[in-house]
């Protein structure tokens, strides 16, 4: 979608998501197993039209084939696999692919890995069209977005004037801070810090001090459930505190904190997730549930910050 379709035809009644995965198999996920480990494009159309979302956000399933996964999992090795010549190369192709041949409702972002065939990568995206942000998975890729400092993916970020989304979590080349304190030394480049930065309260102060940083709310349920246990493995050291068991209160409370910097998304397939050891299932959600707790928030009178945080917010990361 460029900024000129979005001013024309994104009104405030629109909704938009602005972080999930589709066209392809997450292979680490397939050999573990865990679930969910695929989603196609035409699945995950078929949920945004039942959940009354009109665009999305989209990337590549989080781990690239480009690496063997049997090796991953069992190693935790990134060694080449032989089936791609680069990170994403396949990944990155098929999602534009079923992009194009979907309706006009996604809006895809390509994934990077900064460690590895770099202008390999870099002379696809700068041959490619129609992408509109990069994804980078710090987890996946086993690597941090330190990694991309003087790298030429930052050229394309500033040529193209396009987001990035990274993902965050507990290890620590993920953490929240990480990616906070990179931000502040780009700050022409406008980032996204994924999956509410563990809740860390420090770095929500910090947030809304600088103007291109932004951290979205994927997976919502999924965050507040593990937030309400107090699991170690997510929480920061110095989270939130805050009645994690209410999802309007808990967006409510974090809007406050970060405004216009904090933008809603639900990193659908993963709504509902398993335990990667035990096989059982930490919370089973939906797309659609999650759509609801936006719907609670507006009939809970907050209106203006359901707008804000599925649509205004989300053009501002998305077109600045």
């Amino acid at each position: 979608m460029s900024k000129e379709r979005w001013v024309n035809e994104v009104n405030e009644e629109v909704v938009v998501d602005c972080h999930t995965h589709a066209s392809g198999i997450d292979a680490f996920n397939f050999f573990v197993p865990r679930a969910p480990s695929s989603q196609s494009i035409n699945e995950l159309e078929e949920k945004i039209t039942r959940a009354g979302v009109s665009y999305c956000i989209v990337f590549p399933m989080p781990f690239t084939l480009y690496y063997n996964p049997r090796l991953a999992l069992k190693e935790g090795k990134l060694q080449p696999s032989g089936l791609e010549n680069f990170p994403y190369e396949v990944e990155n192709k098929t999602l534009l692919y079923e992009v194009g041949l979907s309706s006009g409702r996604f809006i895809p972002f390509l994934a990077i890995d900064p460690k590895e065939k770099v202008e390999k990568q870099v002379e696809f995206l700068r041959r490619s069209r129609r992408y509109f942000g990069l994804k980078l998975h710090t987890m996946a890729t086993q690597s941090s977005v330190e990694d991309l400092e003087n790298s030429p993916f930052l050229e394309i970020l500033q040529e193209r004037d396009i987001p990035l989304m990274v993902h965050s979590g507990r290890e620590k080349n993920t953490l929240p801070i990480t990616i906070l304190n990179f931000a502040k030394r780009h700050p022409n480049i406008r980032i996204c810090i994924a999956h509410l930065a563990g809740f860390d309260s420090w770095v929500f102060q910090q947030i809304s001090t600088i103007p291109n940083l932004f951290v979205d709310t994927s997976p919502f349920s999924v965050c507040c459930n593990l937030a309400t246990k107090r699991d170690p493995g997510y929480l920061s050291d110095q989270n939130l505190e805050i009645d994690y068991s209410d999802p309007v209160k808990v967006l409510v409370s974090i809007y406050g904190l970060l405004k216009e910097h904090i933008i809603w998304g639900t990193d659908e397939p993963w709504t509902t997730i398993t335990d990667p050891k035990t096989g059982k299932i930490i919370i089973k959600s939906s797309y659609t549930q999650e759509r609801l707790i936006l719907e609670k928030l507006a009939q809970a009178g907050f209106s203006e910050i359901k707008y804000k945080i599925a649509n205004y917010n989300i053009k501002r990361f998305l077109f600045g």
